[in-house]
């Protein structure tokens, strides 16, 4: 999709914003498609043209691309087929055009690592898990992501075959869509102890947490910054800490289903 300055596209390129991560387009150049009839299916996965001119057929298929817009798209083959048809006024010396098929190869995009750091231990009075508002779990979370990309010599090394690529790793923004809070060793004694979290100002944000004696899984797509926000509001309770010496937690976040999967952080 174009944008144009000072012009307000139509509503199905508006809502092709939000919706279309991936499928075909027809770049509007001057000219392109004018006289003809364009269609799109709703996720763009087919695209229909019609027209009487072959000039202008040639045109708009040189004009057809392929869109991915996902911050991490799924590697692999996309298979398309072009197939066409000839409406003639004799149809016993009709023609009759084969199938096309080509693919587009989407290629592995640069991994995301996830990085939770913070303070992985500390101790507490036993008098601060009995009050009401606990103790919070992970006080000082912090939760990056970085891409590491190979850079290409600059200047006089740029055509010596001895020179090697260097490495450079950038700080990325993106979302997660779960975060596991998970007890290490004996289960909560759900009469003793308890994990908690202020409901209100998770219903703000628009994110689940579902809880047991083995812990707590947080779930919902939203930024980095949010689930930092939510993991400070854990809370950890115990109404009779002197029977236990130890308690710890494994934390782990991740992003697309588990696709990208974060550090295991104790606490």
């Amino acid at each position: 999709t174009l944008f144009r300055s000072g012009k307000l596209d139509n509503t199905k390129v508006i809502d092709c914003l939000y919706t279309c991560k991936e499928g075909l387009d027809l770049q509007a150049a001057e000219g392109v498609g004018k006289g003809m009839k364009i269609h799109f299916n709703p996720s763009q996965s087919v695209l229909l043209i019609e027209g009487d001119d072959i000039d202008r057929f040639d045109r708009a298929l040189q004009h057809i691309s392929y869109l991915n817009s996902r911050q991490f798209p799924t590697p692999g083959i996309r298979r398309l087929k072009m197939t066409t048809t000839v409406k003639c006024f004799n149809e016993e010396t009709c023609l009759t055009i084969p199938d096309v098929d080509g693919y587009i190869m989407v290629l592995q995009p640069e991994e995301p690592k996830i990085s939770l750091s913070g303070i992985d231990h500390f101790a507490r009075a036993a008098s601060e898990f009995e009050t009401p508002e606990g103790v919070a779990l992970f006080p000082e979370l912090h939760i990056i992501s970085t891409i590491t990309r190979e850079v290409e010599p600059e200047g006089e090394g740029e055509d010596d075959p001895t020179v090697q690529e260097s490495l450079i790793s950038e700080e990325i923004m993106h979302n997660l869509d779960l975060c596991e809070v998970s007890v290490v060793g004996e289960e909560l004694n759900q009469e003793l102890e308890s994990l908690e979290v202020d409901m209100t100002q998770l219903q703000q944000k628009g994110i689940e947490m579902s809880s047991s004696s083995l812990g707590m899984i947080i779930t919902g797509v939203d930024t980095m910054a949010s689930y930092e926000e939510v993991l400070h509001l854990i809370r950890y309770r115990n109404w009779h800490p002197d029977s236990l010496f130890d308690r710890k937690f494994k934390l782990v976040c991740s992003e697309l289903n588990g696709r990208y999967v974060s550090n295991e952080f104790n606490g």
